[in-house]
Order: structure tokens, then sequence, then C-alpha cells
């Protein structure tokens, strides 16, 4: 089925858009803490919980967290914390040095 109303190319990008979200990026923290897979479940399940397209890679040998997501790189680590782990942003050197 065709909408009847229609959609203007330049409302098209805002429609149900989050306020708090920005171009889709990889965003990646070092989560020292996990140690097993019901580490991997509640590190998934907390990012999940506030962007539930995002893609979440967790690897328990690097302790490394890879999360592809809309959502700011602050609300994903905080989403960590609230979960009972301290995540370390990767990466935030080299972001800081292109601006």
């Amino acid at each position: 089925m065709v909408c009847p109303l229609p959609v203007s190319p330049d409302r098209r990008d805002t429609i149900g858009s989050n306020p708090f979200s920005k171009e889709a990026t990889m965003t990646e923290f070092l989560v020292e803490g996990m140690s097993c897979g019901h580490c991997v479940n509640v590190v998934t399940e907390a990012i999940h919980a506030l962007d539930p397209a995002a893609s979440v890679d967790v690897n328990l040998g690097t302790k490394l967290v890879q999360v592809h997501s809309d959502l700011d790189r602050f609300l994903l680590s905080q989403a960590l914390v609230d979960a009972g782990y301290d995540p370390i942003p990767v990466g935030l050197e080299s972001s800081a040095r292109n601006l």
C-alpha cells in the first residue's frame, strides 16, 4: 500500500528522527570487566535497550565492544556504566586530533 499523503524530500529525513541521534557510526569501548557469556548478554542488552537497531559485537578475548549505532558515544557509554561496567572509549585521541 502506498501512503496517500506525499512527503517532501526535505521532511523525509526527519520523520521519526531521534533528537539525540546523529549519523550512524562505529563506536568502540574497552570493557575490562567482561569475563563470560552472561557479560556479553548484559552488555548487548544494555545497548539494545537504548537502540534496538544497533549492531553490537563483543569480543571477550580482547575485551572490546563495537557498536554501530546512531546514538552518541556518551549515551552508549552511560548505558554500559548503568549495566555495571566501566567502559573506556577507544580511539578518542585520533578523533580529537582531526578536529
